[in-house]
């Protein structure tokens, strides 16, 4: 940091791991770029920064070299690396749009007064207490609570963080309450390459329509004030704003901030406000995201579960295959196609222009998830999309192994429920329901069972290309194993008294049956 100038370009706050080396060190957005070779990646110790400094640099990609306009563009790129002139030339003329302080400070609204939209740093975190998320202790709603001082480099993370995974809540500033970011609830999905730039190119999407009009905030003829903010909402209204591109998407100002920095440039405090509300119904596709076929058909981006890791939705994100059964009006089943995300079409077809078609793709998830207006939880996850799964004719076994792990789990819970019902009931009385369902899932089974599933899964998608069969033969094994597993742990839970073990015995037929079946098949 050069006297009270913090310039996102130049000063080191992003953290990357150069190839080869065992540490992670901080860049600019300019030496990220320029050597995006040098490194392998983004790494943060948090995934949801991870995610919003990648569509970041994407955003600064899109707008830099105005497009690609197709596939071809990024072959190019992949090979002579991303026009330096271009580039160069881009950076330097918005240079001033990427101070962190200032006169036109980056994401944030200049004029927004400290007076009355006073909060810590800590409302941007995710995980240290802001906004409604609920912590056993949290030290930020004590009155007189002083926050830590936070350097410049972690104040732009949390803030890039914060505009990109606002949720929707109560502000109650300019208006009661503020819509989230335009993709804050998805599963966020990227295919990851060898080094940054193998990243950032297989995360290019083409596009030319709406281009120049696609203008980022650093871009806008005049930056946000609070009277442009004040604009979006008359009285109870508010005028939401149309996202007109990749580029608006990846950096959406979605909260008026103001960072206040102290006398050695450090953060505590900031002013807080809602910011530009988005129209997510004016056509705005997320290329990172994958959509799903509600019964009726209409399309809705996928999220994250508590409850299940990403895998059990594999299907999804499958290119050109992604598909839902729903019942349409007259009440008869269809098959809708869903839509995988752009990201992952486009680095299929620069893979196959590269002419390494048979290449696993590896992917990176990130998401957060929420209740409303609550965050739960945030994580990431990495898979690789098999070669094989673009093969029509052996596309199938995927949602075909999925559905399997369903019916096992059925099963599964099936004996599980059984066993429960038998264990409550006493006298000839049935036990009610609701008391069968907290003794069921206190007995940990189905929980064991899919998180048992993981390595599994994984395992099936690598070999899914050389022997589908062979493949799904191993899978119908897993399954079988896991869930006898799963069971084996619901029956010890259960006691071992002469009413515990007349249950248990009473409650698994079917259950063996089902893995009686899956081991024949095997």
């Amino acid at each position: 940091m050069s006297g009270n100038t913090f310039n996102l370009l130049s000063e080191p706050w992003i953290p990357v791991r150069p190839l080869g080396a065992p540490g992670v060190q901080l860049v600019g957005i300019r030496e990220a770029l320029e050597q995006a070779r040098e490194f392998t990646g983004i790494e943060d110790t948090s995934p949801l920064q991870t995610a919003a400094l990648y569509r970041l640099l994407l955003a600064v990609l899109h707008r830099a070299l105005m497009g690609p306009k197709d596939s071809r563009d990024v072959v190019t790129w992949w090979n002579d690396g991303f026009p330096e002139g271009a580039l160069k030339t881009y950076l330097q003329t918005h240079t001033p749009r990427f101070e962190l302080f200032g006169e036109q400070p980056f994401l944030q609204v200049a004029d927004l007064p400290l007076e009355g939209f006073k909060q810590s740093w800590e409302r941007l975190g995710a995980e240290v207490g802001g906004g409604n998320t609920t912590l056993l202790f949290n030290a930020t709603r004590r009155i007189g609570h002083l926050p830590p001082a936070l350097d410049p480099a972690s104040a732009a993370r949390r803030l890039l963080e914060h505009q990109t995974f606002a949720l929707g809540g109560l502000t109650k500033k300019f208006t009661t309450s503020a819509l989230g970011a335009p993709s804050a609830t998805s599963a966020m999905i990227l295919a990851r390459g060898g080094t940054l730039h193998e990243t950032l190119c297989l995360n290019l999407v083409p596009y030319t329509q709406g281009i120049q009009d696609d203008l980022p905030p650093w871009e806008l003829p005049e930056p946000m004030t609070v009277q442009t903010i004040q604009g979006f909402y008359p009285g109870k209204e508010k005028l939401a704003q149309p996202v007109r591109g990749v580029a608006q998407g990846y950096a959406w100002q979605g909260r008026s901030v103001r960072l206040e920095r102290e006398d050695d440039g450090r953060v505590r405090f900031l002013a807080y406000a809602e910011g530009v509300p988005p129209n997510l119904t004016a056509g705005w596709r997320d290329p990172m995201v994958a959509l799903r076929t509600l019964k009726d058909g209409t399309l809705y981006p996928m999220k994250l579960s508590p409850e299940r890791l990403f895998w059990r939705d594999f299907e999804a994100v499958m290119p050109t295959h992604a598909r839902e059964t729903y019942i349409n009006a007259q009440e008869k089943a269809r098959i809708s196609l869903g839509s995988p995300p752009l990201v992952l079409e486009h680095a299929t077809d620069l893979y196959r222009r590269l002419g390494r078609g048979g290449t696993p793709i590896p992917l990176m998830v990130f998401g957060q998830i929420n209740d409303q207006g609550k965050i739960e939880m945030w994580r990431s996850e990495r898979y690789e999309l098999p070669t094989a799964a673009q093969d029509d004719n052996v596309y199938q076994f995927i949602p075909e192994a999925l559905d399997l792990a369903k019916d096992t789990r059925d099963a599964l819970n099936h004996a599980v429920r059984g066993l429960a019902s038998k264990l409550l009931s006493a006298g000839g009385r049935d036990a009610h329901k609701d008391d069968v369902s907290k003794l069921a899932r206190s007995l940990g089974a189905e929980q064991l069972y899919w998180s048992s599933l993981e390595d599994p899964f994984r395992a099936f998608l690598n070999t899914l290309g050389g022997d589908a069969d062979a493949a799904l033969n191993s899978w119908d094994r897993a399954l079988a194993k896991v869930a006898q597993a799963a069971w084996d742990v619901a029956k010890q839970s259960a006691g071992d008294d002469a009413r515990a073990m007349r249950a248990k015995y009473e409650s698994e037929g079917y259950l063996m049956k089902h893995l009686n079946t899956l081991r024949k098949g095997a």
